[in-house]
């Protein structure tokens, strides 16, 4: 009797043939997580982030690849850089064995048996191991004591993570929770004693216990960041390394990122420790807070390691190139997929490949010639960039920031100078720290801001702008506001007279939150320049503006709310370009024209009193008192936004304004006591823009004398047009054609509802087609009845009033005034009427006292 051949098992020399090692690994496809898991790596390494690497630890440097989940493929940039290896490579790597070893190593875990029906079985995995009996849990708390998230240690020493879900239960993701170090709490309470960093929070516990502060962050080593390190500003750190390589080279990095942001690092090794031996097994065999106290005396100050580079002259140019570059910087890209390098003994600012005489590619060539003393060739550079731009793009996405950032709860300002200082803003105050906690760009045009000083007031710079003081609160307002970089920000328009100083306030405005080479820039003249205006500063002000074209007004609105502008790229036939960015813009102007509906609703309007000659001072004078006092002026500034970020989360509106989150802002600066009514300054704003829109458009001023005799009137776009021209005319300049009938009126809408005219047009057809309806809601004859600003007097008082004083002759019958609601600590509210529009309402009086000059709040 015959027997049929027996097919060879999975298991036994499985990699001799490409056909099984094929079937290996078509059998762990959609497994890997489990299996890498298994050969050593982290299973939260896996996550499609950046993470320490499991072998050479860093920060980020190590991840999963896109394809991770059919391949296992991963990558580390400095010792596991094959973009094209796969999981099996990546076992061999991580185990330390050859990749027919990885083969079967993986076969055994997969336990497949190909001989079962003559075809593969399902593989049957080893699960990841499940959380046991938990036997404690450690607490990382923010500033105030609110529990942000919990480690968990179960029976079998395993370590998780989990989050409170708002509902009494756990949510076991801490992913986007705000990154603290543990014992924050303790930390801060006691801000003149030495710091020890340990390993971990049991160490932290136990020498706790022994008197002595101590701190650490979750996850283990590997995982301290600058994020930890900004709250050991300034104080003396002592860092207990574990008795193991690990241990040592998370020692090493929390060392560096530490150096230049704490007073002193030392890195102690604690004597008598077994293998693997840490603090609490130190603590065990009778170590004290003396005997602690003494080591950490005893040991000098860390210093990090000489650069390592030494030249290989058999590399070539460009692989020299390549290894200095890696030796001087990490590399990674940011979210819009620019590749970019961070000097490892430098600042925490991105250095852009190309674009700027300070690029990448100049630095690396300036620095080769350093090290060797040789000028590397263009072509050298190009092929060294070339490689490293591919390594950067493998790594994750991560924000890069121009001037400001948001940083959990606080606000980080990017001082600009060649040292990397930043100033970091909270609600309790502000603080200079060495390092900036969060990644920065800089561009030509940025320049370093002077390191801001206490006990300055805001008055110092009400002297020197010649605001009135009706839209003082409105400015001040703005440049708060211009400093949270999650908000969109109003345009500032600065007008008045000529020699009425529009152009000095404007460049003083932009030098005290974003200092530039080019504090002021013309009038761009079309997209290309407008472009290269807004990319390289965060305050973009734009000087001597006398009309803004449809197109500026289109680009000004979507660089203050964030939105995108598509464009076709350059010397392509079918590229797109994607202009996205958020930014503060001024603009000065005597008069800016006729202004778009949607621009009209994101102006702040600021007038400047024209100067006498016994009052005007000259550039030199001027200059000079603002150099004097501008470090203080700027810690008044800071101080107000700290304020303001106290008092924010507890303002509440009722409905919300144009801009509203500028609205709230303005509530909670009103609230803090730092400006007074400026809430309501803003909303009367609104008549006057709507008024200024209105008759600066021809089309607009057509509708509002026709629904004014009519009363209200509904039909197309073609009939609306027949209806308000007489037979057989030609459309006048700047009306609509009948297809952007309905477009235009959305853009005129808020101005002519705020002027009594209330537009309806629906998102979809008719049979007829599109039917728009229009409807007078007040009595007023025409928007000149309305009483207009004295050019000689500029400022909002009285712009806005109706022939008998009120606003019956503008706006809306139905407009209720805005409430403000402030939740106090107690759980009271206190309501208060808001504006409606004419300037004569009491805004926000929320039982802070207004004071005239602030306290001081730096800490």
């Amino acid at each position: 009797m015959s027997t049929a051949p027996k097919r060879k098992s999975a298991t036994s020399s499985c990699f001799n043939g490409h056909s099984d090692v094929l079937a290996i690994k078509q059998a762990a496809s959609g497994h890997w997580l489990d299996i890498l898991t298994a050969a050593g790596i982290p299973a939260e390494s896996l996550d499609g982030d950046g993470h320490p690497c499991p072998k050479c630890g860093g920060t980020d440097r190590f991840a999963g690849q896109r394809d991770f989940a059919d391949r296992g493929a991963v990558i580390c940039r400095r010792c596991f850089a094959e973009r094209n290896g796969d999981g099996l490579a990546a076992v061999a790597w991580i185990r330390g064995i050859d990749f027919p070893a990885a083969v079967r190593w993986v076969a055994e875990l997969l336990r497949t048996d190909t001989q079962s029906q003559g075809k593969q079985s399902k593989p049957k995995l080893k699960r990841k191991r499940k959380l046991g009996r938990i036997v404690a849990t450690y607490d990382y708390r923010d500033e105030s004591g609110n529990l942000l998230f919990q480690v968990v240690r179960d029976e079998s020493k395993g370590f998780l993570q989990r989050r409170p879900d708002g509902k009494g239960g756990w949510t076991w993701s801490v992913k986007g929770v705000r990154v603290v170090p543990y014992l924050l709490p303790e930390l801060l309470a006691e801000a003149t004693r030495p710091v020890f960093v340990a390993e971990g929070e049991k160490d932290c516990d136990n020498l706790a216990r022994i008197g002595v502060l101590a701190t650490s962050n979750a996850g283990g080593a590997g995982k301290w960041t600058a994020e930890h390190s900004v709250f050991l500003q300034g104080r003396p750190v002592a860092i207990l390394p574990d008795n193991d390589e690990p241990g040592r080279t998370h020692a090493r990095k929390v060392a560096e990122s530490l150096q230049g942001v704490a007073a002193s690092v030392r890195v102690v090794e604690l004597p008598g420790l077994p293998d693997k031996g840490d603090a609490s097994d130190w603590i065990g065999a009778g170590g004290t807070r003396e005997e602690l106290e003494r080591l950490a005396n005893a040991t000098p100050d860390w210093t990090p390691d000489p650069v390592g580079y030494r030249c290989d002259k058999s590399q070539s140019t460009a692989d020299q190139l390549v290894e200095l570059a890696k030796t001087l910087y990490t590399f990674g890209r940011s979210e819009k997929g620019e590749p970019f390098a961070v000097l490892r003994a430098g600042p925490n600012v991105a250095v852009l490949f190309k674009g700027s005489n300070n690029a990448l590619r100049a630095q690396l060539a300036s620095k080769f010639r350093a090290e060797t003393g040789r000028t590397p060739g263009g072509s050298a550079l190009a092929d060294a960039l070339n490689v490293l731009t591919g390594e950067s793009l493998d790594a994750v996405a991560e924000p890069v920031h121009l001037r400001v950032a948001r940083h959990g709860e606080a606000i980080v300002v990017d001082l600009g100078d060649t040292e990397g200082r930043a100033v970091i803003v909270r609600s309790s105050g502000w603080k200079v720290v060495d390092r900036s906690p969060v990644l920065f760009r800089r561009t030509a045009l940025t320049s370093a801001i002077l390191i801001p000083e206490g006990g300055g007031t805001l008055d110092e710079l009400r002297g020197l702008l010649n605001v009135t003081a009706q839209t003082w609160p409105l400015v001040l307002g703005w440049l708060i506001a211009a400093l949270i970089p999650d908000i969109p920000h109003p345009i500032l328009l600065l007008s008045g007279l000529q020699g009425s100083g529009k152009s000095c306030a404007a460049r003083i405005l932009v030098r005290l939150i974003d200092a530039s080479a080019a504090p002021l820039r013309s009038e761009p003249r079309k997209l290309d320049d407008w472009q290269v205006a807004a990319a390289g500063s965060w305050v973009v002000a734009l000087d001597n503006i006398s009309a803004i074209p449809t197109w500026l007004a289109d680009a000004l609105c979507r660089a203050a709310t964030g939105d995108g502008l598509v464009k076709r790229a350059l010397f392509t036939d079918d590229g797109l370009a994607v202009l996205a960015f958020k930014r503060a813009i001024i603009l000065t102007s005597i008069d800016a024209g006729a202004i778009r509906g949607d621009l009209g609703e994101r102006l702040l309007l600021a007038d400047l009193d024209r100067i006498d000659e016994t009052g005007r001072r000259t550039e030199q004078a001027l200059e000079s008192l603002f150099a004097k006092c501008m470090p203080r002026i700027f810690g008044a500034i800071l101080d107000a936004l700290a304020a303001v970020m106290a008092t924010l989360p507890d303002v509440q509106l009722d409905r919300q304004p144009r801009m509203a989150d500028f609205a709230r802002v303005l509530a909670a600066s009103d609230s803090a006591g730092v400006t007074c009514e400026a809430l309501a300054c803003y909303l009367a704003q609104s008549g006057r823009i709507a008024t200024d829109v209105i008759d600066g458009d021809s089309f607009a001023q057509a509708i509002f004398e026709f629904v004014r005799q009519e009363g209200t009137w509904k039909g197309t776009a073609s009939e609306l047009l027949k209806a308000l021209l007489p037979e057989n005319s030609n459309l006048p300049a700047g009306w609509p054609k009948s297809n952007g009938v309905s477009g235009h009126l959305k853009r005129l809408k808020p101005a002519l509802e705020t002027n009594g005219i209330r537009v309806t047009v629906p998102e979809t057809r008719s049979s007829r087609g599109r039917i728009i309806e229009l409807e007078s809601t007040t009595k007023s004859s025409s928007p000149s009845s309305h009483l207009r600003k004295d050019p000689e007097k500029p400022g909002v008082a009285g712009d806005d009033a109706g022939p008998d004083g009120g606003d019956s002759g503008r706006r809306s019958d139905d407009t209720a005034p805005t409430v403000v609601t402030v939740r106090h600590p107690n759980g009271s509210g206190k309501t208060t009427a808001g504006d409606d529009g004419d300037g004569s309402g009491a805004i926000l009086s929320s039982g802070v006292t207004e004071r005239s000059s602030r306290e001081r709040r730096t800490i």
